[in-house]
């Protein structure tokens, strides 16, 4: 019976909220101190009693609409200039939002290395005691699930940052947008949502399911579906749980008759209430921000989903095609590969399937979706914990990323990618993209900046031919690429970099002091 009210509870409230918006307001994320995207159209909206007419002014534009008979109205505010003036927003001629600034907003989420907050970053005394900047402003409503998507946010509010409130707030997020309010010289807005230990399966949102090509997420769309009652594929799979309800109920009466244990019930299709379901948390806690204008997100998850490769890139490009597809643009989505974990890989034949390996390499290969970027952090993990406290340098490179592709700036923004190869003799040559400024072998250690290790060897290459045995290569930079052999491998086939949970030691850099990513040259399936 559980989980029959948990499957219905959304659409009791969407059937419910007609009467709770009697008295016209704004959907949540419209409160006092937040900050509304600069040079774009900008939708504002709420509920009311339908059909009745509702004004908003803001910054001398005024705009109408009459609420539907769902009691949602929308208007949509003409793009506005960048501004540090604090103004209301106005509606029905009542002050409703002070405060309100014009700037970049940015939406931040993902799980745990997401959400750890400033106050468990490194140097964070120094950090939240710096932090007063009156025109930097975030939004942490924390993380919701339902069954449908929801009409608006559960919980937060818009908090100016001080020592007081950016203590708490994401560190990632923090030092994304600290940087970015440095640099630009804008009101900046972040809108946080995250949560411990949810796959990105909880993000997608129903309809990218649906539209994906692969057997595995069409199975996730036809059991999500099956768990609303209201679909076609809902009706049909509660129409055979009833089926099979109905020929329970006589043995189960027949056994109670002959003191025989009851067989177990037949459920009705539900989501499963201790756990992340597909596409719950992005309904109860993305869904709601829909059409906000904004500038473009940033994402930091998937160490709960272990060991998965060509089905986590495909979650991933279905995640990100559907927000955008929500949003109606192609905005900018810059993501976080998974950092260093762990022990030292002393075997070059470690198993690529274990753990962050191949989530790395789907990571990776989402760089083939357009408008996209990946942190490399592979340098800024601990080896005895989860969630590394250098989200300082994981921020910073994020906000490269947003700088030199969205804001123009003439910067370096991505460590080495991996390009192509070919066999030279008893050797692999391999080359990169973004290797412009050379390449070096280089070390970090905490917060202290990358430096390079003269003379030191290139570590974490392995190499195997035909046989498929893998071999330490011998690695050394040539120019913009690097050359790897082995005397055990005479013939080269295949070549991969730092194909471990945590390549210890000294790494491929270029020389803006970013790292290579992990990558092998024969692609994973």
């Amino acid at each position: 019976m559980n989980h029959v009210r948990y499957a219905l509870l959304g659409i009791m409230v969407l059937l419910t909220l007609g009467s709770a918006w009697a008295k016209p307001r704004l959907a949540r994320i419209f409160s006092d101190n937040m900050v509304l995207q600069r040079d774009k159209p900008a939708p504002v909206w709420g509920w009311a009693e339908p059909g009745e007419a509702v004004t908003v002014d803001f910054a001398g534009q005024q705009k109408t609409a009459t609420a539907g008979a769902d009691g949602k109205w929308t208007v949509t505010l003409d793009p506005l200039p960048a501004s540090r003036e604090p103004r209301d927003l106005m509606l029905n001629g009542t002050p409703a939002v002070k405060n309100v600034l014009v700037g970049e907003v940015w939406l931040c989420g993902g799980q745990s290395n997401m959400g750890l907050s400033l106050s468990d970053c490194f140097d964070a005394r120094r950090e939240i005691a710096a932090a007063n900047y009156p025109q930097y402003r975030f939004y942490a409503g924390g993380v919701s699930s339902s069954l449908l998507p929801a009409p608006d946010l559960q919980g937060g509010n818009w908090k100016v940052c001080t020592p007081e409130t950016a203590a708490g707030f994401a560190g990632t997020a923090y030092f994304f947008g600290k940087r970015l309010y440095l640099t630009l010289d804008v009101p900046i807005g972040l809108i946080e949502f995250d949560v411990g230990a949810t796959g990105i399966e909880g993000w997608v949102p129903l309809d990218a399911y649906r539209a994906a090509p692969e057997p595995a997420l069409q199975a996730i769309y036809r059991e999500v579906s099956s768990w609303n009652p209201a679909s076609e594929i809902g009706r049909q799979a509660h129409e055979e749980a009833f089926a099979k309800i109905r020929a329970w109920l006589p043995q189960a009466r027949q056994a109670l008759a002959d003191g025989k244990p009851v067989p177990p019930e037949p459920l009705l299709p539900a989501p499963n209430p201790h756990i992340a379901n597909p596409t719950m948390i992005f309904n109860g806690t993305v869904a709601p921000l829909v059409p906000l204008a904004m500038r473009g997100a940033v994402w930091y998850q998937g160490e709960s989903n272990p060991g998965e490769g060509a089905i986590y890139y495909w979650k991933m490009k279905a995640m990100i095609n559907g927000w955008r597809a929500l949003w109606g643009a192609e905005f900018p989505f810059y993501y976080v590969s998974l950092t260093n974990e762990g022990k030292r890989n002393e075997d070059p034949a470690n198993d690529g399937t274990y753990r962050y390996i191949p989530v790395r390499d789907a990571q990776r290969r989402a760089m083939s979706l357009p408008n996209t970027g990946m942190v490399v952090a592979i340098d800024l993990g601990e080896d005895t914990s989860g969630h590394p406290r250098n989200k300082r340098d994981v921020g910073d490179r994020l906000a490269l990323w947003a700088r030199a592709k969205v804001y123009g700036e003439k910067i370096p923004f991505s460590g080495p990618l991996y390009r192509s190869c070919r066999v030279d003799g008893d050797r692999m040559i391999l080359s990169f993209d973004y290797a412009e400024s050379g390449l070096m072998v280089g070390d970090k250690n905490g917060l202290e900046p990358v430096h390079e290790v003269k003379d030191g060897a290139l570590a974490h290459f392995a190499i195997a031919g035909a046989d498929g045995k893998w071999y330490w290569g011998d690695a050394k930079i040539v120019g913009e690429t690097v050359e790897v052999r082995s005397d055990k491998v005479p013939v080269p086939v295949k070549v991969r970099y730092a194909y471990s949970m945590n390549p210890k030691g000294n790494k491929l850099y270029n020389r803006d002091s970013l790292p290579a990513s992990p990558f092998r040259t024969d692609e994973l399936e």
